[in-house]
């Protein structure tokens, strides 16, 4: 008998998902008109309309990425995975071998706070582990 183990090693920045949620203005419609107006004089719609917009939707740099610490939680830690197992049964201790954050690690997530403007202090990166158990 064997429990089913995933952990992770991750470097980063834990968040609530709310502070990465952005609002994205868009037309609301085609006409050409002037766009200080609230609504369109031919169709009626309004001129802008605001989209919310994940940030975690565009995240496609390489490795850069974001993990759920825990089941049932808002949180989500944007960053690097330093160490992580695949599903498999584990029947005794295993080890897992963990990198050192690397400074382009450091670079990027700065990048990635200051691009989608959340405060950041460099001194707030750390480094979490996690598990999900299954039977």
């Amino acid at each position: 008998m064997g429990l089913d183990v995933y952990t992770y090693v991750v470097f980063g920045k834990r968040v609530p998902r709310s502070t990465i949620k952005a609002v994205v203005n868009q037309r609301g419609c085609t006409h050409d008109i002037d766009i200080k107006q609230n609504f369109c004089p031919v169709c009626g719609k309004p001129v802008w309309t605001e989209n919310p917009h994940d940030l975690l939707d565009s995240m496609n740099s390489g490795a850069l990425s974001y993990f759920y610490p825990y089941h049932n939680t808002d949180d989500v830690i944007i960053g690097f995975a330093l160490a992580k197992t695949d599903s498999h049964r584990i029947r005794e201790p295993d080890m897992l071998e963990v990198l050192s954050p690397e400074p382009h690690m450091i670079k990027e997530i700065v990048q990635f706070f200051k691009d989608n403007d959340i405060a950041l202090d460099v001194s707030e990166l750390k480094t979490y582990a996690f598990s999900y158990f299954n039977d």
